[in-house]
């Protein structure tokens, strides 16, 4: 029981933190330039290969054998890409035992070969891919994104779904995200935030308000407070109760000389004072690599609840990711992906798997194979966003890490029916958590933005 009460405060921790350092880089506008995904492998180390991904094969993981099967289950294939380096096309597929068997599909358009301009997806009904899914993106004269709509397809016409819509200050920084949904005759409010920035460009303030039928009502508002080098130093939540903001909960963080976030303290409102809560500590190596994150529970006295550990080769590749919890007395084994590159530092193999209660036994997971092949021609080759995505299969928590050291600036989760449900902007992190608990069972598209390019990944959501 202590321990499913520490891993519930894990969840609810997480799930704050991410909502407030996604309010806390609300500065960095929907403005993305470069190639269209991780499609180019592009390798760390310099080398004469250049190689285009080609397809990747996924085997589960067999609890009977402890082992992964033999036969993959799915593949992605048909992966195609512009003269920009732009992702164009792609296939999933799923091995039916005698087969592949087409599953889906993702086709994505671009204006002047560089800003996304939208994506159909669609969906294979036996004998002939159907539509299923399209989102339509518009930009100012600024190129920074305006509106995105997302439709569906209903078996003769596309149909109207989900639209935000997006507007910026004279130094293009987001003033305020509205998002709206269909109510099948007109676009009807659901929320919106509104985004105030200090001299530097800094966020101040994010407030947040939902549409009641016929007007907006207070939800929560955010304030933050930065250092001579704009880190963001606090960051105070208030809830709307009946008539006025009251104290919710607030971070304050830490840097070190190079500007890393090191430390982040939560603290929760009693109704008279901060109380301390949970604390977030992060450490690197010489080169600015994430080596270790640990998150510590506030119970009169710090205890330990978490800690997340990466390596990486000579070539700064992310090897080995693994997760411990703590269990009374011992950390205990919850996770452990690694991944595997050939001589000229392309990423051909990674696998993951989940341990059971105890620590000792892995119950589930993944392998996944990377096939490349040579480009034909003399165009150049763009150096583009390599992210790992893993758990996949994910229940609550979503790691994502930038191995190419570009930074994350922007990501986005769709549903089956193309709607955005999850549509965050971060300050260029490297490693983020991202908090899915609440969302329902499914496939999921992930979609994440750098000014080096965009990943699209998917995510299965599951409730075990």
């Amino acid at each position: 029981m202590k321990r499913s009460l520490r891993f519930l405060f894990l969840l609810i921790f997480v799930f704050f933190t991410f909502h407030i350092i996604v309010l806390a880089a609300v500065k960095k506008p929907l403005h993305v330039k470069g190639s269209g995904s991780n499609y180019h492998a592009s390798a760390a180390k310099t080398s004469s290969v250049s190689l285009w991904l080609d397809s990747v094969y996924t085997w589960s993981w067999d609890t009977a054998s402890v082992a992964f099967q033999s036969v993959p289950y799915e593949k992605k294939t048909d992966i195609s890409v512009d003269a920009n380096n732009n992702l164009t096309g792609e296939t999933i597929q799923s091995f039916n035992g005698s087969a592949w068997v087409n599953v889906t599909r993702k086709s994505y358009n671009f204006i002047n070969g560089v800003y996304p301009a939208g994506t159909l997806g669609e969906s294979w009904n036996g004998s002939a891919w159907e539509n299923a899914s399209l989102t339509t993106i518009t930009y100012n004269a600024n190129n920074y994104r305006t509106s995105e709509l997302a439709q569906t397809w209903n078996g003769s016409a596309w149909e109207n779904s989900g639209l935000s819509t997006y507007t910026y200050d004279v130094n293009n920084n987001m003033t305020s995200e509205l998002t709206q949904h269909w109510s099948g005759t007109s676009w009807t409010n659901t929320a919106r935030h509104t985004f105030v920035y200090d001299v530097n460009n800094n966020l101040m303030s994010d407030l947040y308000q939902t549409w009641s039928g016929s007007a907006w009502s207070n939800m929560n508002q955010a304030s933050y407070g930065y250092d001579f080098n704009n880190n963001r130093t606090s960051n105070v939540i208030q809830v709307w109760q009946s008539s006025a903001w009251v104290n919710y909960q607030q971070y304050i963080s830490g840097y070190d000389v190079n500007n890393n976030l090191t430390s982040d303290l939560q603290q929760r409102w009693n109704g008279i004072a901060w109380v301390n809560n949970s604390m977030y500590s992060v450490t690197y190596d010489v080169n600015e690599n994430i080596t270790s994150t640990k998150l510590e529970a506030w119970i009169g006295g710090w205890e330990n609840n978490r800690k997340d550990t990466f390596v990486y080769d000579v070539y700064q590749n992310l090897t080995d990711y693994q997760v411990h919890v703590w269990d009374d007395s011992i950390w205990l084994n919850s996770y452990l992906s690694r991944m595997n590159y050939d001589l000229n530092n392309y990423l051909v193999n990674e696998w993951y798997t989940y341990w059971d209660s105890t620590g000792t036994f892995a119950e589930e997971g993944d392998s996944l194979a990377y096939y490349y092949h040579v480009p034909t021609g003399t165009r150049d080759l763009v150096p583009s966003l390599r992210v790992q995505v893993y758990p996949n299969p994910a229940k609550d928590l979503l790691m994502v890490t930038d191995i190419s050291q570009n930074g994350i600036n922007e990501i986005e989760m769709i549903n089956a029916e193309g709607r955005k449900v999850l549509g965050k902007t971060y300050p260029g992190t490297r490693v983020l958590q991202l908090d899915i608990s609440q969302l329902p069972e499914g496939m999921y598209m992930l979609k994440v933005y750098s000014e080096k390019g965009i990943l699209t990944s998917k995510v299965l959501k599951t409730s075990q």
